[in-house]
């Protein structure tokens, strides 16, 4: 784990060594990451039905329309604001943020005041698992074995939310998540010396597959 000063390669903190070769690079999508991460429908909600019962209830105990009209807007504006710290906030995490995956290692770099990288090598992943989301979206979450593994605080968002001990450093919110989730099982597979690895797809638009996973065979 390092700062973030100087980047030969985007994402990466230096040139890659001969033999490693890059799989699969990403970032999280923006929109996708105010929703499923930042929870922006259940905000807009809150505020929508707070705003709606504060009308009623001055209306209920004798005030005006106008006054009901006001506080509504009041909470409005409350909202606008929030949206648009949510929305700007998952603006830098997806313009700071690139996931890299190669042959040897899984590579993440984040953070926009205090920028890091964080590398994963292959040979202390133990498993990974896809959530599937709308829109060609997912998360690939990555269980990872042995000492030295990267804080959840330190890590978030870019973790699997809630799971502390131990923390599973995760690609949030990635488009054409399937295909990160190939190159990561075929360079496990290729790591491993095995014919191939499942990648379980535990999300809620997974569709159902025969062996339940996703397979992907060594390069």
């Amino acid at each position: 784990m390092r700062k973030h000063e100087y980047e030969p390669f985007p994402g990466l903190p230096e040139a890659l060594p001969r033999g490693e070769t890059i799989l699969w690079r990403g970032a999280p999508d923006m929109a996708s990451f105010a929703l499923h991460v930042l929870h922006t429908r259940a905000i807009a909600a809150y505020f929508l039905v707070i705003g709606a019962w504060q009308s009623v209830v001055i209306v209920h105990d004798g005030g005006t329309l106008a006054a009901a009209g006001m506080s509504a807007l009041w909470y409005g504006g409350l909202f606008a604001a929030a949206m648009l710290l949510l929305y700007g906030y998952a603006w830098l995490v997806a313009r700071s943020t690139i996931y890299t995956v190669t042959n040897k290692r899984v590579v993440f770099r984040f953070g926009m005041a205090l920028p890091m990288i964080v590398n994963l090598p292959l040979n202390q992943i133990e498993a990974a698992d896809m959530r599937s989301r709308s829109g060609d979206v997912s998360d690939i979450a990555i269980t990872t074995r042995g000492k030295g593994r990267p804080p959840y605080v330190m890590m978030w968002p870019h973790v699997r939310p809630w799971k502390l001990r131990p923390p599973q450093p995760s690609l949030r919110c990635v488009r054409n998540g399937k295909l990160a989730a190939k190159a990561i099982a075929g360079a496990l597979a290729t790591q491993a010396e095995q014919t191939e690895i499942r990648i379980t797809d535990v999300g809620e638009t997974a569709a159902p597959a025969p062996a339940g996973g996703l397979v992907a065979a060594a390069r």
